[in-house]
């Protein structure tokens, strides 16, 4: 695609090249031209980022999957979490919580507390499992957050 948008440019500049050193006469079909190159060429490198955006999502949806799993990392990549989810899943999941309390077995977080106020919009509660020693999602308010 990039080999394609190089050849476009280098069109683009002989088009106005040469339209610019027509007769005075063509100079609203040069401005014509030269919009329309200038559309078709911003359309052309905005579907490249598009391709290249949806090639790195893949690429991280596969690294999740391989690290968490298929579904673990499914709801990862589309930003859910669940009962059983692990503490770095969580933060994975939707990023740093804005506030959270730690107690010795319990760690709450909350997510989404408007500017001046303390209640959060979303919370998760993880809880030590004694068996691993990782924090788990026991409960939550949304799978997704808001």
């Amino acid at each position: 695609m990039a080999g394609v948008v190089k050849i476009y440019i280098l069109g683009c500049v002989v088009s106005v090249w040469l339209m610019s050193h027509m007769g005075s006469g063509n100079k609203t079909l040069f401005t014509l031209v030269s919009l329309l190159l200038a559309w078709f060429l911003s359309s052309m490198i905005r579907k490249s980022d598009e391709l290249r955006m949806e090639g790195m999502i893949e690429e991280n949806l596969n690294k999740l999957k391989e690290t968490h799993g298929e579904i673990e990392g499914e709801h990862i990549a589309n930003h859910e979490i669940w009962v059983g989810a692990t503490l770095e899943q969580v933060i994975l999941a939707w990023g740093q919580p804005d506030n959270y309390a730690r107690e010795p077995n319990v760690i709450n977080l909350k997510y989404g507390i408007p500017e001046g106020k303390v209640r959060a919009k979303n919370w998760v509660v993880l809880k030590r499992n004694r068996a691993s020693g990782e924090y788990l999602v026991t409960k939550f308010n949304s799978t997704r957050r808001y």
